[in-house]
């Protein structure tokens, strides 16, 4: 098995490990909102693959879209464990959610094309940046007035 592909494991056990321990109570209460995002990110997905903004060179199985396994294991993760800890308290989720998403548009971006991961073709990185940027704020006012999930205040 190369490399890309031992990663792409790798990422999808790590991922799923890691969800267990932030308490069901928490999954049960974001698990909404980050369905809701990953329809959208899946929506994109199609015209994303037309336009070429983006090829993953390295899929888990030929019957299984390319961005699946990043939508359901990593990004399930991250999003759970950032509104685990940020949520209702708006300046850190932007702040954490503006680090995270520069590192996916750049360095790791940067990365994935290197060991054959995925690479973006006709996507800036600033733009990718951006796409993802305005998904977070959709995360959080999806929780917050959608599902009428107000934070309780601080004790």
């Amino acid at each position: 098995m190369k490399l890309p592909r031992k990663l792409l494991f790798a990422m999808l056990f790590l991922s799923w490990i890691s969800i267990p321990f932030i308490g069901w109570k928490d999954i049960r209460r974001f698990l909404p909102s980050y369905f809701f995002i990953a329809f959208l990110l899946l929506a994109e997905s199609y015209p994303a693959r037309k336009l070429k903004w983006w090829h993953a060179k390295t899929n888990v199985s030929h019957n299984i879209d390319a961005e699946l396994p990043y939508i359901s294991s990593a990004y399930l993760a991250i999003v759970l464990w950032i509104m685990k800890f940020t949520y209702g308290k708006f300046i850190p989720f932007t702040v954490v959610n503006l680090l995270m998403n520069l590192v996916l548009a750049y360095p790791l971006s940067s990365f994935a094309r290197k060991i054959n991961l995925y690479s973006l073709e006709r996507m800036p990185p600033f733009i990718l940046f951006l796409l993802m940027y305005a998904k977070s704020f959709l995360l959080y006012g999806f929780q917050r007035y959608i599902l009428l999930d107000r934070p309780s205040p601080p004790a």
